[in-house]
């Protein structure tokens, strides 16, 4: 079935995330040089009505000097915000590919930030 809209549908593709960082980030660097920050962030979703948390982790990715700064400053058990867009990564030695967070901002938030968030 093929959906047909007689208007423009808008290309909006943000994410912020804020969670908390489970295990130590990698730092590489590509052919060209250019340095890439993998890392992981965890999000706790709770769910009132079946008076459970879930739990979700999302595989982020920042490039360049940024990286290498950010990287120097993560670790594991930090709670983070994330300011990016959703992007598909796959290797030539997968099958398939993952959906993740290409950050564009990455901000260590300390524990007095987050209880006011709460």
């Amino acid at each position: 079935m093929t959906v047909e809209y007689d208007y423009p549908l808008p290309n909006v593709n943000t994410v912020t995330l804020a969670g908390k960082v489970p295990k130590a980030p990698g730092l590489t660097y590509r052919t060209d040089g250019v340095a890439v920050l993998r890392f992981l962030v965890g999000v706790e979703d709770h769910n009132e009505k079946l008076n459970k948390t879930f739990n979700t982790v999302v595989p982020c990715e920042i490039t360049g000097a940024s990286a290498e700064r950010i990287g120097a400053e993560l670790d594991a058990g930090d709670t983070v915000l994330i300011r990016g867009k959703l992007a598909y990564r796959s290797t030539a030695e997968q099958s398939g590919g993952s959906l993740g967070v290409w950050a564009q901002l990455v901000q260590k938030l300390n524990a007095r930030a987050m209880s006011a968030a709460s």
